[in-house]
């Protein structure tokens, strides 16, 4: 009898260990699920372009380079088009002007992150490798 209870409670043991070890299998497994997936977090850099419509140099951006750029970065940058012939939108970009020390800024312009980039071969020159600097 006393024997009995010693093998049910080993096979208890030994059945309670490989449950132990199932879940931790499974718990390890779907935290590497999270981490190659999309639930991980994706650095998503964010940026203002300044421009007008009478800028044919902002047409050539609008219409030419940032198509370009969502091809190569994707769902990775997320642009916001400000126009500089609205009153306030011109202010902001004043402002920006004067917090990065462009006293005469082109267009178009883009801020991102503590950066200012003004005229098309600035942004040409400089734009991408400030997008991969933040992305890593």
């Amino acid at each position: 009898m006393k024997n009995n209870r010693i093998i049910a409670n080993i096979k208890f043991e030994k059945i309670r260990f490989i449950k132990i070890l199932f879940l931790t299998i499974l718990i390890i497994l779907f935290l590497n699920l999270i981490q190659t997936s999309g639930f991980s977090q994706q650095v998503v850099v964010k940026f203002y372009v300044f421009a007008s419509p009478e800028c044919n140099y902002c047409d050539e951006f609008k219409n030419e380079y940032l198509p370009e750029l969502f091809k190569k970065y994707g769902e990775k940058i997320e642009v916001k088009i400000l126009d500089v012939l609205n009153e306030r939108e011109y202010l902001l970009w004043n402002k920006f002007s004067e917090k990065f020390n462009y006293p005469n800024p082109l267009l178009p312009t883009i801020v991102i992150n503590d950066v200012m980039l003004s005229g098309l071969d600035e942004i040409e020159n400089k734009f991408e490798a400030e997008i991969d600097r933040i992305i890593k």
